[in-house]
């Protein structure tokens, strides 16, 4: 019994992954990908003075990495909104086709579980791209051990965002919720690069990611998790209420 709900739950993920990557879906995370590679780049300043950035490689990293990590989180903010736009608009459609006979929870672990495979693996892409363009144009860069958590950072920060952005496709308008989660993606960005003073207390409880004496951090690290599972739970309590027509 147990392998045969493994063996639902693997082709059922694989389905709706199926359904969820169609073409519209793909366009937008190609272009915000292209878009996020090219500004990664034009940051990184492939032109830059060589032995400028001998003399002071650490004034160089301090604008990269802000620069870099302001345009990721900006880039994110678009893909997450897809995806949980995606999510609310699919629920008349793929959980109608598998309703009465499939378990709502069974429904939204899958598209839980395929939600962050894929945040797992953009955050391995965003690291390669963070840390390979500076070690690629400046071979003196040397990448401190510690960097490897910048995976597990920005893996909690797409994390976080998605659990509200869910709980928003429920409660506000479709047409509300893109632009609510991206302004308060522009926001946490702002606070990070721009107001020092705030981001000192907000960063304790929003995934802020900032760059400190060469290694990028997030405070809230230990907290962050335990929102997202909260947030997560409401939306599953708001699905399990909501109406689903089944044709």
């Amino acid at each position: 019994m147990k392998r045969r709900k493994e063996k639902k739950l693997i082709s059922l993920t694989s389905l709706y992954l199926n359904y969820t990557f169609q073409k519209a879906t793909i366009l937008v995370f190609s272009i915000s990908l292209a878009f996020m590679v090219i500004a990664l780049i034009v940051i990184a300043n492939p032109m830059y003075d060589r032995n400028s950035y001998l003399l002071s490689p650490e004034s160089y990293h301090q604008v990269y990495f802000n620069g870099a990590l302001f345009v990721i989180n900006l880039f994110n903010g678009i893909i997450i909104t897809t995806i949980s736009i995606l999510l609310f608009l699919q629920s008349n459609s793929f959980d109608a086709l598998f309703l009465p006979n499939t378990k709502r929870s069974m429904l939204l672990s899958i598209k839980i579980l395929a939600s962050v495979i894929l945040f797992l693996l953009l955050s391995l892409f965003e690291f390669v791209l963070l840390y390979g363009i500076p070690l690629f144009l400046y071979s003196s860069y040397k990448m401190d051990i510690s960097s490897m958590l910048t995976i597990l950072y920005l893996f909690l920060g797409m994390i976080f965002d998605f659990s509200i952005s869910i709980i928003l496709s429920i409660l506000v308008p479709t047409i509300f919720s893109p632009m609510i989660v991206l302004f308060i993606s522009l926001v946490k960005n702002m606070i990070s690069t721009t107001f020092f003073s705030i981001k000192e207390v907000i960063s304790e409880i929003l995934p802020l990611l900032t760059y400190n004496n060469g290694i990028i951090m997030m405070p809230s690290v230990y907290i962050i998790p335990i929102f997202s599972l909260l947030f997560l739970f409401i939306y599953y309590l708001l699905y399990n209420i909501r109406d689903i027509k089944i044709s």
